[in-house]
């Protein structure tokens, strides 16, 4: 599977796929009021469309109305932790997105101006209390 980013092929590969699941369980894990409810979802979900935008993607989901979280209608979720992707200097970070009870999209976006690499071959995650050392 492949996909465009700025022009160029983007590769949709075994090493982005997981970064892309970690990424998901993360959020899940860091969220203990509905972490079995989302964890339900992102189970059940089916990926509706990726998009490269040349600084990093976003993931549009689409799950099934029955494991709808009822007490939320919309809510952004900063995770507390990044990552260190290929030479980026400055790394990535996510941003989740639930609308209407229900995983949404999810973000992930460089700093600093940096490209998102076209063919992921190497990930890192980092807690923000961490820091980033390169």
């Amino acid at each position: 599977m492949e996909g465009f980013v700025s022009g160029k092929e983007f590769k949709i590969n075994e090493v982005f796929l997981n970064f892309e699941k970690e990424i998901m369980e993360k959020f899940i894990s860091e969220n203990d009021e509905h972490a079995e409810m989302l964890k339900l979802q992102y189970k059940n979900a089916h990926i509706k469309s990726r998009e490269f935008t040349g600084c990093g993607f976003i993931t549009d989901f689409n799950i099934a109305d029955e494991y709808r979280i009822s007490n939320i209608d919309r809510l952004g979720l900063w995770g507390n932790f990044r990552a260190e992707i290929n030479d980026l200097m400055y790394g990535v970070g996510f941003l989740l997105i639930i609308k209407d009870g229900l995983i949404h999209e999810l973000d992930c976006h460089s700093f600093g101006g940096e490209g998102f690499p076209t063919d992921l071959k190497f990930y890192r995650f980092f807690s923000i209390s961490e820091g980033y050392i390169k």
